[in-house]
């Protein structure tokens, strides 16, 4: 049935039938009234973001189904939450579709984004419907809280900080370019990197995990390519970095399927975005002990790829020792490119 006979307000009245009984104790009202109410813990901050995702743009629904696009979405501002160490507490999802655009497609959409946030202990508990004149509109903004005093920014990284990433990276980017291209390769090879693409995972746990154990002087989240995220790490904190090629973590498939189009497989790493791992600064030897203990408990990779150096310019140290300032070249909504 098109959402131009079922109408907003039937809309509304359904998702908060589907959040009922799912908010936790901050949420003293949700859904029902002009605004949400909550009350946050004792002695936490609160932390608030927002993400916008636009058809064409963020997403192609010649690739994607409703389900995986509302998963993106949620995923991309929870993300935003794990990169202060944080907990989610809930989500405001504005969201503007054409009226001709069917009930079922709104059902899995609102799916994808509820079932991801339960996963992560944030339902939904407000926002806004609308009608666009073309294309699909989604807008979410995540509430949280961190312990007072202890959200993990972008400005604290010190001279002589190892640089770590959790997870593997380019392999978002490599999953668009198969739905792109579609090669003829192996599926059970790029399997992983389309998944990473379509299903992205915010790293909110490990987040918290690493923060329970070690002192981590800085950290964001890998959105639009490590190249321009530890940009914004080196400009808050007026530093410069070293990062070595060789180890930057990228998978089996990202290598294939960047062999297979004719691209470096590092420019994919360094540039690719919507990775979504976490990307932060640690004295030196700090994580080395708990290394192994991450990996086994999330059968994820974390690892050293770099340093934080004084100066301005990061900078990309090759096998031969030799070293080429890496430019920003992650995504830009409104770059010439």
């Amino acid at each position: 049935m098109r959402l131009a006979r079922v109408g907003e307000f039937i809309l509304i009245e359904g998702i908060k039938r589907n959040m009922a009984n799912k908010y936790p104790p901050q949420v003293i009202e949700g859904i029902g009234d002009d605004c949400a109410v909550l009350c946050p813990s004792a002695e936490k901050d609160l932390i608030i973001t927002t993400d916008t995702l636009v058809e064409n743009i963020h997403f192609n629904t010649h690739w994607m189904d409703y389900y995986q696009i509302g998963g993106r979405a949620m995923a991309a501002s929870l993300s935003d939450i794990a990169a202060m160490a944080g907990e989610p507490l809930g989500a405001l999802l504005a969201c503007s579709l054409p009226a001709n655009r069917q009930r079922e497609e709104f059902d899995l959409l609102l799916k994808g984004i509820t079932t991801l946030g339960e996963r992560y202990r944030c339902p939904l508990i407000g926002g806004d419907i609308t009608r666009s004149v073309r294309g699909l509109f989604i807008n979410i903004t995540v509430i949280g809280e961190v312990d007072r005093g202890r959200a993990l920014r972008r400005s604290n990284a010190k001279l002589g900080d190892e640089i770590w990433v959790t997870g593997w990276l380019g392999d978002s980017r490599a999953g668009l370019e198969y739905l792109r291209h579609k090669p003829s390769l192996n599926k059970e090879i790029v399997a992983p990197v389309i998944d990473r693409f379509l299903q992205p995972v915010p790293r909110i746990e490990e987040a918290r995990y690493l923060c329970e154990r070690v002192m981590i002087n800085s950290m964001i989240d890998i959105s639009d390519g490590l190249s321009s995220d530890l940009r914004h790490i080196c400009q808050a904190s007026r530093v410069g970095a070293e990062i070595t090629c060789s180890l930057l973590p990228i998978s089996s498939g990202a290598k294939t399927l960047a062999k297979n189009q004719g691209i470096s497989p590092y420019d994919w790493a360094l540039n690719g975005g919507e990775d979504f791992e976490l990307c932060l600064t640690a004295e030196k030897g700090v994580l080395d002990y708990i290394v192994k203990d991450f990996e086994e408990t999330f059968r994820l990779p974390i690892t050293k790829i770099g340093i934080i150096v004084a100066g301005q310019d990061i900078l990309l140290v090759e096998e031969e020792g030799r070293k080429y300032l890496l430019e920003p070249r992650g995504y830009n909504h409104f770059s010439r490119k």
